[in-house]
């Protein structure tokens, strides 16, 4: 089952993020990626690794969420073409 468009369109702005990630950080050196200012400091790559482990799980997450959705039937969105990618600016 095709994911809603207000889902697509969540899934489409991760991978555009991810893909501007991946691209800023693609000329570095294996040093500038290790480096830590400090010995309590995280060093690119591991910031790098924290993203991609919160990624998989929030991957994870949302695929459950859409499972059990789809499980128990919702009612139809009532604004199925209006856009989240800002929703959450109005908190």
């Amino acid at each position: 089952m095709p994911l809603s468009k207000k889902l697509q369109e969540l899934v489409d702005k991760i991978s555009e993020q991810r893909g501007t990630l991946l691209d800023s950080v693609s000329g570095l050196t294996d040093a500038q990626l290790s480096h830590k200012a400090s010995e309590t400091d995280w060093s690119i790559s591991d910031v790098l690794n924290h993203v991609s482990l919160a990624d998989e799980a929030n991957a994870k997450l949302t695929s459950n969420f859409v499972k059990r959705a789809r499980a128990a039937t919702p009612p139809p969105d009532p604004s199925p073409s209006e856009s989240v990618i800002n929703s959450m600016d109005e908190f």
